[in-house]
């Protein structure tokens, strides 16, 4: 009998020590990013091993950069890199609360509560607290929303500059733009270490041109957009070799001068084009001072296309007749290099209004982590447009708790264990804001509780001197949609985490 209780007992062990490994691996990542929650979070420096530096407050930039090994914390890394790309922001507050999930997860299964008891518990808990959060949003109307303000300035650190700076940005695009989630505020954004930090009407391609005997300044500027190389068509060393190759390979080179001779008559003056320019082609638009710039490819090339009003073309549809051609040209008032700096200003262009918003700075690290706090500012704006705004500083999760017990009071089975990981879960984002304000986050999250028995509301603790108050009554604000992706991430990540039951080495193929 005596045997039979240690064989179960180890048999138990053997099952949780998967899911103890994968808790410990999620915690750990957890905590590399948990002290930059909140306006008192403080910044993380990452060194490679060529000494290369960031100094960031981003958790998503931690988590991406970070030398992570262990399984389930990649795992955990890539759910918060999805967080990030569906709403811009929340990768913290998402993995802060995955990793409390799966270790109070953990600890009911230690106790003995089945695993599925407790996920579905989990899911029904954050399903129904989802429910909730659209009851407290509040709708934003437009630009000028005093909460939009708060959102953007909280999502930038509290940084007047750059929420006034993004704000200024957004009034430059269409509202209807900036709900779309196809459109990219952020990547109107650059960092330029050693300029002054401002808003320009006009677009910046962070390129040069193609060689210094090009003309730095075109004026009144038709522009020909080529999403290819431009280049002769290609043929093999070996086929040059035979006659027909050889007569081949003249045909092509003769067809790609006429084609270059289409442009000049065209008097275009600026070439674009997303691959390389070959080197007869580079010399003949020097010659005849056109400016060209390879290599501007992705969204780069289709915005430098909306903003010119230019159709990016095929080098194969440089074999049609130039009238077609000229049909498929941009044009920009003007379009110069700054040498010092090395990028291409186009202004005054033939298409779509476009600004861009130059973040200056003393030095590349400092311009760098200035640029990534405002494209997280472009997103909040963006997703607070879309979905509305809720309390901010932990104050929403604490709201959802009161209704999550109520919940939980009337469950009649072992699922109510799960309600009870969500419960302590929602706790985390706003005991670890307190905590790296400085004050004593156990007593302060008593202080919340306790106010919301007798009133329920919005109530957190303002970071400066620890009073107690209604964060959205303050304009603490978070856009709903980043708090719903990083319960739904959290959700996402702790069902996959507390399913794993053991972890087998693959072999190599």
């Amino acid at each position: 009998m005596a045997q039979n209780i240690c064989n179960d007992k180890n048999e138990i062990d053997e099952k949780i020590s998967a899911l103890f490994t994968n808790a410990a691996a999620v915690r750990a990542v957890a905590q590399a990013v948990e002290n930059t929650l909140g306006p008192k979070g403080l910044d993380t420096m990452l060194v490679d091993a060529g000494g290369n530096i960031i100094v960031t407050n981003a958790g998503v930039t931690i988590l991406e950069n970070m030398e992570v090994t262990h399984p389930a914390a990649r795992m955990l890394i890539n759910i918060a890199r999805n967080q990030y790309s569906q709403s811009g922001d929340g990768t913290t507050t998402a993995t802060i609360i995955a990793a409390a999930l799966i270790n109070e997860g953990l600890n009911y299964v230690i106790r003995g509560v089945p695993t599925g008891k407790i996920i579905k518990g989990i899911n029904i808990a954050i399903e129904n607290a989802i429910r909730l959060i659209a009851q407290k949003t509040s709708e934003l109307t437009d630009l000028n929303d005093p909460l939009l303000k708060k959102a953007v300035l909280i999502a930038g650190r509290e940084n007047e500059e750059i929420a006034d700076s993004v704000l200024k940005l957004a009034k430059t695009a269409d509202i209807e733009d900036l709900k779309s989630r196809k459109y990219k505020l952020k990547d109107h954004i650059i960092s330029q270490p050693g300029m002054t930090s401002e808003v320009v009407e006009g677009l910046i391609i962070k390129k040069r041109r193609l060689n210094e005997q090009m003309p730095e300044i075109c004026m009144d500027a038709p522009i020909l957009i080529v999403d290819d190389a431009l280049i002769p068509e290609e043929i093999s060393e070996s086929a040059i070799r035979t006659e027909a190759g050889y007569a081949a390979y003249n045909e092509y080179r003769q067809a790609f001068k006429k084609n270059l001779e289409k442009i000049l008559r065209l008097s275009v003056k600026t070439v674009i084009t997303s691959k390389s320019i070959d080197k007869y082609a580079e010399d003949l638009l020097t010659s005849h001072s056109i400016m060209a710039i390879s290599r501007v490819y992705g969204k780069t090339l289709k915005e430098t296309a909306n903003f010119t009003g230019a159709l990016p073309l095929r080098r194969s549809f440089l074999d049609k007749p130039i009238e077609d051609i000229k049909k498929a040209l941009g044009y920009a008032k003007a379009i110069y290099e700054n040498v010092e700096y090395g990028y291409i200003y186009l202004k005054g262009g033939g298409g779509k209004s476009v600004s861009t918003y130059i973040v200056g700075a003393p030095s590349e690290e400092i311009a760098g982590e200035k640029e990534r706090i405002a494209r997280d500012a472009a997103a909040s704006l963006q997703s607070s447009l879309r979905s509305g705004v809720v309390a901010g500083g932990g104050a929403l999760e604490m709201s959802l708790i009161p209704y999550l017990k109520e919940m939980r009071d009337e469950t009649g089975d072992l699922c109510g264990y799960g309600i009870d990981c969500v419960i302590e879960a929602l706790k985390r984002p706003m005991s670890q804001i307190i905590s790296n304000a400085g004050f004593n986050a156990l007593e302060k999250l008593e202080t919340v509780i306790a106010r919301q028995k007798k009133e329920p509301g919005d109530w957190g603790i303002e970071c400066e001197n620890g009073d107690l108050k209604d964060m959205k009554t303050i304009g603490i604000v978070d856009p709903a949609e980043i708090k719903i992706n990083a319960l739904k991430s959290a959700q996402e990540i702790a069902q996959a985490i507390l399913r794993i039951n053991t972890i087998i080495k693959m072999r190599q193929i």
